[in-house]
C-alpha cells in the first residue's frame, strides 16, 4: 500500500508517544500508516475512545449553543441533556487519566509526544452532540474538532504536575510534559494539522 500522507509541520517525536484516536474502524489502518511515516512504528501506546477528545473536557457544551448556520435549537439537535452527557463522559475522562498514567509508568517517563487524532464524519459527534453532524460543512467540522482537541491539550499542559503523579504514591512518573499534536483525518486518511485551521 502506498502512503501519501503529508507530515504536518511539527518537530519529530524523539522518544515514545501516546496516541489518542476515535474507535472508528474505517480509519484504523490509516492511523497506523500515518504514524509509520512519522517514524513512530512500535513507538507508541494507542488509546481509542469514541470521539477521541470529544468527551474528555467540557468543550462539548459549546455544541449545545445553536450555531448561526443551523435552524434547529440544541434541544432538537441533541438527544442527551447536559446533565446526561456529564454522567456519560465523567468515567471516560477518568479512564483517560489512568491510561495516560499507565503509559508514563510503563515507559519510565519517556512519553515525549501525544497525538490527538480527530476525524471527519465522526459518528460519536452525531450520536452524542448533534444528529445533523454528518452534514456539517467541512470547515465548521474541523473547527469543532479543533475546539475539543485544543481544550484537551490545554488541560493536559495545565494539570500535568497532577497528571504525572503516581496513583500509588507521591513520586512523579515523568518530569517533562509531552509535546501535543492535534490532527484531523479525513475519510481517505489525509491528515491536517488542526493548528492551521482558523478558529470559530
Amino acid at each position: 500500500m502506498t502512503v501519501t500522507h503529508e507530515i504536518p509541520s511539527y518537530d519529530p517525536p524523539k522518544k515514545l508517544a501516546l496516541v489518542l484516536s476515535c474507535v472508528d474502524f474505517r480509519l484504523l489502518d490509516d492511523i497506523v500508516n500515518y504514524l509509520h511515516i512519522d517514524n513512530m512504528t512500535n513507538r507508541y501506546y494507542h488509546f481509542a475512545l469514541a470521539g477521541a477528545s470529544m468527551g474528555l473536557t467540557d468543550a462539548w457544551k459549546c455544541q449545545h449553543v445553536q450555531p448561526t448556520n443551523y435552524k434547529k435549537p440544541a434541544s432538537q439537535r441533541c438527544q442527551f441533556t447536559q446533565e446526561e452527557l456529564e454522567t456519560l463522559f465523567s468515567p471516560w475522562r477518568q479512564t483517560f487519566v489512568h491510561q495516560f498514567q499507565a503509559a508514563m509508568l510503563l515507559t519510565d517517563g519517556k512519553i515525549s509526544d501525544v497525538y490527538i487524532i480527530q476525524h471527519q464524519h465522526c459518528g460519536a459527534y452525531q450520536v452524542y452532540l448533534d444528529r445533523g453532524a454528518e452534514n456539517w460543512p467541512l470547515l465548521y467540522e474541523q473547527q469543532v474538532h479543533k475546539q475539543h482537541a485544543e481544550k484537551l491539550r490545554d488541560e493536559i499542559k495545565s494539570t500535568f504536575d497532577t497528571l504525572a503523579k503516581s496513583p500509588l504514591g507521591t513520586e512523579k512518573l515523568q518530569l517533562k510534559a509531552p509535546e501535543i499534536h492535534n490532527l484531523f483525518m479525513d475519510l481517505r486518511g489525509h491528515v491536517v494539522n488542526l493548528d492551521t485551521v482558523p478558529s470559530k
